[in-house]
């Protein structure tokens, strides 16, 4: 399968392969923010299906769409704010809480945005921001959760 973002026309293309006529079904388009640049496909609500989220640099957010598997398709987009000019968009376990979290790297305001599970509970509206160094931008990209191990030894956990 591939899913691809449309910086141009602010969508994201997914084109899935079917083994059955072993050719692609027909293109999924999903509207996302503006200037998309960075897609990740990922279990983002630790529901065991991957579910989207989009990098949209010019208006500072992100775009999540969930995957429902009683519709068996993705859900309305939900749409975040992050710093200034998201590049990269990745799903792990950031906190080493067995849940997968949003991991958003920023490139203008310099940092890091983690949007910890439950990010829709009311105590985590407010995502957690830190400065970002070589180190832990290259683990981010590589998808190495390694960097963890540099906040846990400053408490930040």
């Amino acid at each position: 399968d591939i899913i691809t973002v449309n910086r141009l026309n602010a969508s994201a293309s997914i084109l899935l392969w079917d083994n059955t006529s072993n050719y692609w079904d027909p293109e999924i388009r999903l509207n996302v923010g503006e200037e998309p640049i960075c897609v990740f496909a990922g279990d983002i609500n630790n529901d065991g299906y991957e579910d989207i989220a989009s990098a949209n640099a010019s208006n500072n957010t992100i775009s999540i769409f969930l995957w429902n598997m009683t519709t068996t398709s993705w859900e309305s987009e939900i749409r975040k704010e992050t710093g200034n000019r998201p590049s990269e968009v990745f799903v792990a376990d950031a906190d080493n809480d067995g849940d997968n979290d949003i991991i958003v790297s920023n490139t203008n305001s310099h940092n890091i945005l983690i949007i910890l599970w439950p990010w829709t509970s009311p105590d985590s509206t407010t995502p957690t921001i830190w400065g970002y160094d070589s180190f832990l931008l290259i683990a981010i990209l590589l998808g190495i959760s390694a960097f963890l191990l540099k906040f846990k030894k400053k408490n930040k956990f």
